[in-house]
């Protein structure tokens, strides 16, 4: 039997302090866990091992004046993040921590929405 699948549109992303819900402005979360991979190699051969982390989280969405009175004074801090995948009921997966809001650009053209995206290192 398959496993049951989530859908997407139920995520819930909460930034800063006080964990605001920022979902209702973002299309895509995404989080992106990255590990270096160390290499030892001897005269008996190779060895590998994990080193640092280097994670991000990255969003983007419709831009708007809320979405941006939320993120604008939090750029270049460091900021808490929670991002539940599939939605916030009991039980549900949840993945938290902390980064620092790195990238923070906005996009428009003339024959489409204004966009945003962000970046958590």
């Amino acid at each position: 039997m398959p496993p049951p699948l989530t859908a997407g549109k139920n995520f819930v992303f909460d930034v800063t302090g006080s964990l605001t819900p920022i979902e209702c402005y973002v299309s895509e979360p995404s989080m992106n866990r990255a590990m270096e991979t160390l290499e030892a190699v001897t005269g008996c051969g190779r060895n590998y091992v994990a080193g640092f982390e280097n994670s991000t989280v990255d969003l983007s969405g419709p831009w708007s004046k809320e979405i941006d009175d939320i993120l604008a004074p939090l750029y270049g801090t460091e900021i808490a993040w929670r991002y539940f995948p599939g939605g916030s009921g009991s039980g549900k997966v949840r993945y938290s921590g902390t980064g620092l809001f790195t990238d923070y650009n906005i996009k428009g053209s003339a024959s489409a929405l204004v966009d945003w995206t962000a970046k958590l290192s």
